[in-house]
């Protein structure tokens, strides 16, 4: 081959060859060097090579801490509350004492405990999905509210009980749950002639289906 064709040769095979070296992997210290400048160059001709994202690191998620509450046992025949983290938030609660009820009667079952929540916070006890068919009674307050100042010794947290059956409910039986909720944010009232809205429709105006 005469040296002319060769000069004419040159100029693509080293356009060919710079094509597969960005294909093939670099040295260590290539690549750092061709992060930092985004400039390749291979036989005279600059290539520019597309910058690569930094790498973020990895950040384990932390788990929050969690908050104490003191309470204390005013019976000593109920199990200890417990938290079962990952399964719900809300903790069961026992009777404290057996009681039997007949239909239409009420009574308010000790649980045997009191408590001294943090402070902006109340606690919110319903019953157990399973409490009415398991005991046939229902909570007559519907949700218990029991807020931060109700935390003197003798401030025992109570079940108010309606009996629909004849029941009798037994030290230890788990009849209620609670969860503790932050206050709600102060509020204003601001009086206005119209809200400005359309009606729905009233109470009761979406139907059944």
């Amino acid at each position: 081959m005469s040296s002319a064709e060769k000069n004419q040769q040159e100029p693509a095979l080293c356009l060919h060859k710079s094509r597969l070296l960005l294909i093939f992997f670099h040295s260590a210290k290539h690549v750092s060097e061709t992060q930092q400048s985004g400039v390749e160059r291979h036989c005279g001709l600059e290539v520019h090579a597309p910058r690569r994202p930094p790498l973020i690191p990895h950040t384990k998620k932390r788990r929050p801490s969690f908050m104490k509450i003191k309470i204390k046992y005013i019976s000593d025949q109920i199990d200890h509350l417990t938290y079962i983290d990952g399964k719900s938030d809300w903790i069961d609660l026992r009777a404290a004492q057996e009681t039997e009820l007949k239909k239409g009667e009420f009574a308010l079952i000790p649980l045997g405990i009191a408590m001294e929540l943090p402070k902006g916070y109340e606690a919110h006890v319903v019953p157990r999905s399973s409490t009415f068919k398991n005991f046939g009674i229902i909570q007559t307050n519907h949700m218990g509210v029991i807020d931060e100042t109700y935390c003197g010794d003798n401030d025992q947290w109570f079940f108010p009980a309606y009996a629909l059956r004849d029941t009798v409910i037994h030290v230890n039986d788990r009849i209620c749950q609670f969860r503790i909720m932050e206050h709600q944010p102060a509020l204003e009232f601001e009086e206005a002639d119209s809200l400005g809205h359309a009606d729905r429709g009233g109470h009761g105006s979406t139907g059944k289906s």
